[in-house]
């Protein structure tokens, strides 16, 4: 049949010899019918590498871009951490004292 083509692979050692099954020189691989699914899970997986590579190119990016700011500019670094952690503290004792005043309110009654 010129649909399947059956044959040795070339280039192999005589001891150990692969029969190979393929498409015939009459039939174009594009012209075979792809199922949707298989459709579908190429373009997924085409898909999720795509955002995989875009990840790591942004993470990459950001991380030359903090790297460049922290060895030019140390003291503005250094102040912006100062100010970041000195936010934190006094949010993390506002909410503190909301719980307290919730359960002190709480008590009371």
């Amino acid at each position: 049949s010129k649909l399947v083509k059956f044959g040795l692979l070339p280039g192999g050692d005589d001891e150990d010899d692969v029969i190979a099954v393929g498409l015939g020189t009459d039939i174009a691989p594009g012209s075979l019918p792809i199922p949707f699914d298989c459709t579908t899970r190429l373009i997924i997986w085409e898909l999720l590498e795509y955002l995989g590579k875009f990840a790591l190119f942004l993470m990459a990016f950001s991380f030359q871009r903090f790297w460049f700011l922290v060895t030019n500019y140390p003291l503005y670094v250094i102040g912006a951490i100062a100010m970041w952690k000195l936010f934190a503290v006094v949010q993390r004792k506002r909410k503190h004292r909301a719980k307290v005043r919730e359960l002190f309110g709480t008590v009371l009654e």
